[in-house]
């Protein structure tokens, strides 16, 4: 839910966050980017949290997440892309867009590849998004195909994995596996 009647907000624009503010009663996160527009994010709409509630949290370094750790311990990351994801009609990658042809397969394939790279190798995803400079919650999300990553991504993901870049975005089994 959008707050403030501002014009679609882009990715180059929105990466900081300026201000959050948990609403207790509401279960949900106030969110201020940089650019001003103040956002509701309902705290069950994070894949990732449990019903035990909010403790505390905090804007991460460099402003682009923020942490949030509930009453059972359980720990969020929440990307300002993800706020936009959930509340921003306007941004380009909002959960009711559709997908064009052909890139759901695509993100579907490179997640089901990123996630056998990465269990093959004993990561977490916790470690190989620390090991490969992502925020958890972006990994997961390509892990299940909800994104095509950028090159830039992939890059990284591969450098971390020290695998090639094009054995993450191969349509066959990574060696072993057949």
């Amino acid at each position: 839910m959008v707050v403030t009647k501002n014009p679609p907000v882009t990715p180059k624009t929105a990466q900081v966050i300026e201000h959050v503010q948990y609403l207790d009663d509401l279960r949900t996160f106030e969110v201020q980017l940089d650019t001003g527009p103040t956002y509701m994010l309902k705290l069950d709409s994070l894949a990732e949290s449990d019903s035990s509630g909010v403790e505390r949290y905090r804007i991460g370094r460099g402003r682009h997440h923020f942490k949030v750790i509930q009453r059972s311990e359980n720990t969020l990351e929440v990307p300002w892309d993800v706020v936009l994801y959930h509340c921003e009609p306007g941004y380009e990658y909002h959960k009711t867009k559709e997908v064009p042809n052909g890139e759901t397969d695509r993100a579907s394939r490179i997640g089901r590849r990123l996630r056998e790279l990465r269990l093959g190798q004993g990561y977490s995803v916790a470690a190989l998004a620390t090991a490969a400079g992502l925020q958890r919650p972006n990994l997961s999300r390509l892990e299940h195909g909800r994104h095509v990553p950028s090159l830039e991504t992939l890059e990284r993901l591969a450098e971390a994995l020290q695998v090639p870049v094009a054995q993450l975005v191969s349509v066959e089994a990574p060696p072993g596996r057949e």
